[in-house]
């Protein structure tokens, strides 16, 4: 598969994941099923599990001679960006959630993917240099 490909689906896939995740724990009526504090919780550790399953999966798809601290710093900044992309469209706009709620509330705990994948491609970086 395609490296420009690969990056976007899998970084679609880290909203997915999370998102088909979150939709058993919301009544018909659109409310929480469970304590808020522990859906965020879970909404947390499953993103980051995922996330971080998903870097490894596409570094390893690299090339050996790929420089990884720039990998890594573009699947962060591109995944964050298709994420707060799909979360603007789908909690935003179609459920009308305010754009300073949202980010407060959602949108900056994105920021956790750079932050994991240019450690990734530091790891791969220092791991290479054996």
């Amino acid at each position: 598969m395609n490296q420009h490909l690969r990056l976007i689906l899998y970084g679609i896939l880290t909203w997915l994941l999370p998102f088909l995740i979150s939709l058993p724990f919301y009544g018909s009526d659109g409310g929480l099923t469970i304590d808020i504090f522990a859906f965020k919780s879970l909404m947390i550790v499953s993103g980051a599990a995922i996330g971080t399953l998903l870097i490894f999966l596409y570094l390893r798809s690299l090339p050996e001679e790929t420089n990884w601290i720039t990998a890594g710093i573009t699947i962060g900044i591109s995944w964050l960006l298709i994420n707060w992309i799909l979360d603007v469209i789908v909690l935003v706009v179609l459920f009308e959630m305010t754009p300073t709620d949202w980010f407060i509330q959602i949108g900056s705990r994105y920021l956790v993917l750079p932050m994991m994948a240019v450690l990734a491609g530091a790891s791969a970086h220092l791991g290479s240099m054996r």
